[in-house]
């Protein structure tokens, strides 16, 4: 690979493959703790279309990026993960002793990589605004 544009598709391929194997493993949509995975592919997924100046794909990705961190900070609130997918059917998992002390969210996590110089050219638009505002 000795081009940017082979690299940006070879990381694609990757993320997709990644999130391919995440959405047939948990075939039912019940992402649980892999909500977190699916924020941060989708936060690569954002840096790949900026480094091909798709700006529209890039704050699609950041978009979703947003919602599955959201939605992995409900979940994390609770304490509890439940899996229902098949292959995971019943397993839960007990996370109400995990950091107690601690404050950290996923939301706040895809807000801060979303401050790196390569969204500067999208961060005054509106739609960028409208997820991190």
């Amino acid at each position: 690979m000795d081009n940017i544009g082979e690299r940006i598709r070879y990381c694609e391929d990757a993320l997709n493959t990644e999130e391919s194997i995440i959405r047939n493993l948990i075939s039912d949509g019940n992402y649980q703790h892999f909500h977190i995975n699916l924020s941060m592919i989708y936060e690569e997924k954002a840096k790949a279309a900026m480094k091909k100046c798709d700006y529209d794909g890039a704050l699609k990705a950041l978009k979703t990026a947003e919602k599955h961190a959201v939605l992995f900070d409900e979940m994390n609130s609770k304490g509890i993960e439940k899996y229902t997918c098949s292959i995971l059917d019943g397993y839960t998992e007990d996370n109400r002793k995990d950091r107690k002390d601690d404050d950290w969210n996923m939301t706040d996590s895809v807000k801060a990589y979303a401050e790196q110089n390569i969204f500067d050219s999208i961060r005054n638009r509106d739609d960028f605004k409208k997820i991190f505002n």
